[in-house]
């Protein structure tokens, strides 16, 4: 087998300077972890998954049955089918009150690609990007393979992680060219108001030649009394540069079907459209017969779906709170808990045995209690982590129940549980 400093050589042989100056995604090394362990026949509690533990509904799927029965799988225009424009444009209006023209719209496969190719076409080195820490970390990666500077704006627990004015309008300079907004967040849930989009677009509305991506691909999963605004509804003055992004991804439980979509000014949608043409291609003709199903059908399961996520969402912040040294945010959306470590941090290192932030407790976590979280690092916060609450209520119990019993024993500086010392073994 290939030695790290060996197969770190021969990778960098074939990077390019902008590709090294992506950092490695400790989101994906945390889940390929905890899937190599089950993999092995493990059992672990996997708190990793980004994704519904829900099906796709049946409607959705008999869409894209209907669509191999009949031949529709061929290529598409690069942007989607008219009839996934006509959805795309029908899901603004019905939820965001937002009005595009079928110029104005754009699919693609997955949000990543929609989110990356609107990043590349309106900026480049020299060029700033404002996002709120903790961020996600494809953000970030995006803006640095432009060549631009992510300018990451800390947001503290007492604003709810979220981005205020006065931060915003510090962070602006003569270079800032694009600001990326998330909500609800992906790690933290957080949930922008009404109110509080009003105040950051008075600050926008001062800087015309800045640009916005609303990313807003959880806006299905929030959890009452907040409710979801999006930056061009609240703001129409700003609709001219902002480009709203959204997915069928979370909130239909479709991730493997990969269909994102955007709506915006048409000047910047068919710049996105350029490059799809020739670095991403089309969306999947069958994925976008589910998807119209998605945006246009039966929406009703989307509630019952969210309650579910929200009586998971207080279970766990209950659970969460009982153990000393944790303190998780209440998400206001997503199926995350972004849980604060810093006491427990903080604690170890006064009994002389350190953690080095939340990396080494997610390490220990996984190793010695088949526990997998994603450390804060990967997000750009040392004293935290993220906890999926997207699995079955059992599971979630009994994992949730596995992590209280861990964390006593880390935090006395001895090993926890049977698994004590008990490193995986790398995949082969």
């Amino acid at each position: 087998m290939m030695n790290v400093h060996t197969h770190s050589t021969y990778q960098r042989s074939f990077c390019s300077p902008l590709v090294a100056r992506m950092g490695p995604s400790l989101v994906a090394h945390h889940f390929e972890r905890a899937s190599a362990l089950r993999a092995s026949g493990e059992r672990l509690f996997d708190f990793t998954a980004g994704e519904p533990d829900f099906d796709t509904p049946v409607q959705i799927a008999a869409a894209a049955h209907r669509a191999i029965d009949t031949g529709a799988t061929r290529y598409t225009p690069v942007t989607g089918t008219e009839a996934m424009k006509a959805a795309i444009r029908q899901k603004f209006s019905r939820d965001n009150n937002l009005e595009f023209g079928v110029r104005e719209v754009a699919a693609s496969a997955g949000a990543k690609p929609m989110l990356a190719a609107a990043i590349q076409s309106v900026v480049g080195p020299g060029d700033d990007v404002v996002l709120a820490k903790p961020y996600w970390p494809s953000h970030v990666n995006m803006i640095r393979m432009c060549g631009a500077r992510p300018v990451i704006v800390e947001t503290k627990q007492a604003s709810g992680y979220k981005l205020t004015p006065d931060c915003l309008y510090g962070a602006l300079t003569a270079h800032t060219r694009l600001l990326i907004l998330c909500s609800p967040s992906n790690p933290t849930g957080a949930v922008y108001t009404a109110a509080e989009l009003e105040a950051l677009g008075r600050v926008l509305l001062c800087h015309p030649k800045i640009l916005i991506v609303s990313d807003d691909v959880y806006e299905h999963i929030v959890f009452p009394p907040a409710r979801f605004s999006t930056l061009a509804a609240v703001e129409p003055r700003l609709r001219a540069r902002t480009l709203t992004v959204g997915a069928t991804s979370k909130s239909y439980a479709m991730t493997g079907w990969r269909v994102g979509f955007a709506g915006g000014p048409e000047g910047w949608i068919n710049a996105i459209g350029t490059i799809f043409a020739d670095a991403f291609g089309n969306p999947s003709a069958v994925s976008q017969a589910a998807a119209i199903e998605a945006l246009t059908g039966d929406q009703t399961f989307l509630s019952d779906w969210r309650q579910s996520y929200q009586q998971r969402r207080d279970l766990t912040v209950r659970s969460l709170r009982k153990i000393r040294g944790l303190e998780p945010l209440v998400p206001d959306g997503t199926f995350y808990a972004w849980v604060d470590c810093s006491a427990l941090v903080a604690g170890c290192a006064s009994h002389n045995h350190r953690i080095g932030g939340s990396g080494d407790l997610a390490n220990r976590l996984l190793n010695e209690a088949r526990v997998a979280v994603v450390p804060g690092e990967g997000f750009g916060s040392t004293n935290a982590f993220r906890l999926s609450f997207a699995v079955g209520e059992r599971e979630l119990c009994a994992g949730l129940q596995a992590l209280a019993e861990a964390i006593p024993s880390i935090a006395q500086g001895r090993a926890s549980g049977a698994r004590s010392g008990g490193e995986m073994r790398p995949n082969r």
